[in-house]
């Protein structure tokens, strides 16, 4: 299977991050935005594929493993910091800002099982289970 791209390019994004003291707020939105594109990545472009004899790994460079690229990013990216949420016990008050994203680019999942969900029901389909798959 090879994927070149998203089909689809993400319109907008919104995020919200608490990262208690920023110590440096550019660098911080910088995580941000990179670590929720890096699992959108994961979530919509990467794909692993192994030598079913050996096991190796045959998808183990950038030319047919893909990685996001400029045009993955969303094209309405808009993120802000909370302000005023300090964390005792971390560095200078500060908190983690891009592992979280990872995690949150999970919603970019949901958003398509939405936007599925909404074009079957247009099409007069049952609201029944299906499966998304390569």
């Amino acid at each position: 299977m090879e994927v070149v791209s998203s089909v689809v390019p993400i319109q907008r994004v919104d995020i919200l991050e608490d990262a208690g003291e920023s110590l440096s707020p550019d660098i911080d939105i910088g995580q941000i935005e990179g670590a929720f594109t890096m699992g959108l990545g994961y979530w919509l472009l990467e794909h692993l594929e192994f030598d079913p004899k050996t096991g190796a790994l045959l998808t183990n460079r950038a030319w047919n493993y893909k990685p996001p690229g400029a045009k993955d990013i969303p094209i309405d990216f808009r993120v802000q910091m909370t302000s005023k949420t300090p964390n005792p016990v971390g560095v200078l008050r500060s908190k983690a800002t891009d592992e979280p994203l990872v995690c949150m680019s999970v919603a970019i999942v949901f958003a398509l099982r939405n936007a599925l969900d909404s074009a079957r029901k247009e099409a007069g389909k049952p609201e029944s289970w299906y499966q998304i798959s390569e």
